[in-house]
């Protein structure tokens, strides 16, 4: 009863009101433990919740829910050398669930004996025998099986009535007894922001790709709507928004497939780069701006990497990224081999942003997959019907990091910077500051595993450095403990509270995960008290942005959803529709239905890179998508009974250019918006680079506070609502863009 209370958000009164019915003379009970752990993290009773976990493992030490969710707790109240046995411990346990999984599709000797061997770490003799006797079925002669199952045995005994070895139990190594549950009483008053979402507004969208001339289709080197067969033909490609020619509207560029394999003179399938003119069209000068880029194409990264004011961009590619290099006279110049970047196999998403602090932007690259077998491997069913595999089935690719010398070479620091000293599937990524620190933190969405977070501790010698912290962060799991499937990132500040939260499009069957900052580089999965736990589970989620549809200071999110098999046959769908959820007030959200959004939130499509703009230039901020096999779409934003915009472009000058990890506030009379100017935006993509605030009724913003990468604080103001304003570090006025 309790969990479910927790499960539908219960009142602190309906939750006390059942605490004080619990039997608690039914000690030896671990699920009663469990529902108790919960209701107190329900209400953030942080030390009442690690006693009731605590209570829980010592009976039931394979629980993997509470293993996590004891070690989070842990970590939240600053006891980290307590949290990290139940941390290990917790990967450890997900780790052998997904061994178990491949195991269990695969039924071959190598993959069977790995869940043995994963099984005996674990201290779970009885499951490793059984793996361990599979995997000798299936090859009679594996020493090592036969190894395990004779160590198994000996251990079978000491094993009683329960799953895991004492031994390997860190609750009983842990005295968590002076730690006494309380009873759960009325919430006291949080002090969030009071402004209320602007509900009168009609949020809608109209698609206006063909009438605007932004004539563009991803080719995958198949037949997507025919299904998806090679691992190469599924992750399609992203959109990336620039200014190229300096007039103060955004332009578009596109990355582009090609035929597989892949010709290195081939001209039928090039990246494409489309100029707004500023009178509600677009026109395709690629080769205008000399943009010849002819490659495997699927993310693209946009960042001024020189610091002269005009935007270069990086294209992740299959079998070879490429760096362009803008030049003042309105082209793009190859500079990939001057550079030293090129090399990596299977690129999705990356960034240009400065990395060590000394005000050069560097490149950060995603990788997912590696191996000959991701352009040969076809896998079927029992039926024989072919379809891409599971990406278990191939080794993951190690991302890599590239410090820019100032000389326009980069040197490759992956290893040095501690980057290289995990891999993972990496799909999407977010470069971020969190409040007090000086360097940008490295969120990566990693598919099938752990999402990463590399956390920056470079020094006073300017070498990048990095720790991975994801799983002590909060950031690997979700409050379960459960890796998922993860592909887009959103950044944005969904409460209220001043700090940058981030949200995660996962797998179907999986909800997408709402992670909410607590402090510092801390974060929980709100994704349950924000309403978006339940309706996200029947779709595959790509790219996802937080846009302020209606200018009410509340951020709302829109995604787009496609699958990566055709499961029809299942009465799974195919095409997905895009979903919008709006923001009611302090991150509780609500989704709103296709045909109130407009006709295209009603269309069936394969989604995949999505970026926000504001391309028409009307400070409502509107949205740009790229799918498989069918056109792209521009989302223009035409929500009736919007509020008014306060749109920010920032110039640093004391740092990089660009500005990445800038943090502003805007005080609107009693109320406070904060956003951040963050690189990466998640999945294939780059947005636009301009903060839009929604001010709801008000026209202008008091004060505008910046605090600068280079750790500099400006005030500026008062600003208007209306125009496009330019903060210039340094510089005291704030310019009003034409």
């Amino acid at each position: 009863m309790g969990q479910i209370l927790v499960a539908r958000n219960a009142s602190s009164e309906e939750l006390a009101e059942w605490q004080q019915a619990v039997p608690l003379n039914c000690a030896n009970y671990p699920p009663l433990w469990y529902a108790l752990a919960l209701s107190h993290l329900h209400r953030s009773d942080s030390p009442s919740a690690i006693r009731c976990l605590w209570e829980t493992l010592r009976l039931n030490p394979e629980h993997l829910r509470s293993t996590y969710q004891l070690g989070q707790s842990l970590v939240g109240l600053g006891m980290e050398r307590q949290a990290e046995a139940f941390l290990n411990l917790s990967r450890s346990l997900e780790a052998y669930v997904s061994a178990c999984e491949v195991a269990h599709h695969l039924n071959e000797p190598s993959h069977l004996l790995s869940a043995a061997k994963l099984a005996e770490e674990l201290g779970l003799p009885r499951e490793a025998w059984g793996w361990a006797k599979l995997a000798l079925q299936r090859s009679a002669q594996s020493p090592d099986a036969l190894a395990i199952v004779t160590r198994s045995e000996a251990r079978l005994a000491e094993l009683d009535s329960v799953r895991m070895l004492p031994d390997h139990n860190p609750a009983l190594t842990v005295d968590l007894s002076d730690l006494v549950p309380q009873t759960a009483s009325s919430p006291s008053a949080t002090g969030q922001r009071v402004q209320q979402a602007r509900l009168n507004a009609t949020v809608s969208f109209q698609d206006d790709a063909a009438n605007a001339g932004l004539n563009f289709v991803y080719f995958n080197a198949g037949q997507p709507e025919q299904g998806l067969v090679y691992m190469y033909e599924v992750v399609g490609g992203g959109v990336g928004v620039l200014d190229y020619d300096r007039d103060g509207w955004p332009d578009m560029v596109f990355p582009q497939g090609a035929p597989w394999p892949l010709q290195p003179d081939q001209q039928a399938s090039l990246d494409r780069l489309f100029r707004n003119r500023g009178d509600g069209r677009f026109v395709d000068v690629t080769s205008q701006a000399c943009l010849f880029e002819n490659g495997f194409s699927q993310g693209v990264s946009v960042g001024d990497f020189d610091d002269d004011g005009f935007p270069d961009l990086y294209v992740l590619n299959i079998q070879g990224n490429r760096l362009f290099q803008k030049s003042g006279c309105g082209t793009f110049t190859d500079v990939t081999a001057r550079a030293g970047i090129a090399g990596d196999r299977y690129s999705v998403s990356g960034l240009i942003a400065d990395l060590n602090g000394d005000s050069l932007p560097d490149i950060y690259t995603v990788n997912y997959l590696s191996g000959e077998e991701l352009f040969t491997k076809v896998c079927a069913d029992g039926q024989g019907r072919r379809g891409s595999c599971l990406p278990h089935l191939f080794l993951p690719s190690a991302d890599r990091c590239f410090l820019n010398l100032g000389d326009g070479r980069f040197e490759d620091v992956t290893e040095s910077s501690g980057i290289g000293q995990v891999s993972g599937m990496g799909l999407g990524i977010v470069a971020f500051r969190s409040q007090g620190d000086d360097g940008l933190n490295l969120f990566i969405a990693n598919d099938i595993g752990p999402n990463f977070l590399f956390v920056n501790e470079t020094g006073t010698d300017d070498r990048p450095l990095f720790v991975e912290r994801g799983t002590v962060a909060g950031l690997a799991y979700n409050q379960l403990g459960q890796q998922e499937a993860s592909m887009g990132i959103a950044a944005g500040d969904v409460d209220g509270d001043g700090r940058l939260d981030l949200f995660v499009t996962n797998f179907d069957d999986e909800t997408n995960t709402l992670y909410r900052q607590r402090s510092g580089t801390l974060f929980e999965d709100a994704t349950s008290e924000a309403r978006l736990s339940r309706k996200t589970q029947p779709y595959v989620g790509w790219g996802t942005q937080f846009i302020d549809a209606e200018l009410d200071g509340w951020p709302d999110l829109i995604l787009t959803n496609g699958h990566v098999n055709d499961l029809r046959h299942l009465g799974k769908p195919f095409l997905m529709r895009s979903q919008f959820y709006r923001n009611l007030g302090a991150g509780r959200f609500v989704e709103l239905t296709g045909d109130r959004l407009g006709e295209f939130f009603q269309q069936q499509r394969l989604g995949r890179g999505l970026a926000r703009l504001d391309w028409n230039r009307d400070g409502r901020e509107d949205v740009v998508i790229s799918h498989l096999g069918s056109p792209a779409a521009l989302l223009t934003n035409t929500t009736q009974g919007a509020g008014h915009a306060l749109r920010i472009r920032l110039t640093a000058t004391q740092s990089s250019r660009d500005a990445i990890g800038a943090i502003v506030t805007a005080q609107v009379g009693d109320q406070q918006l904060t956003m951040q100017l963050t690189a990466g935006d998640g999945n294939q993509s780059s947005n636009e680079r301009q903060l839009v605030f929604g001010l709801n009724d008000a026209t202008v913003a008091d004060v505008v506070t910046v605090q600068w990468p280079s750790q500099a604080v400006q005030i500026f103001g008062p600003l208007s609502a209306g125009p496009v304003w330019l903060l210039v570090e340094g510089t005291e006025q704030a310019f009003d863009l034409p």
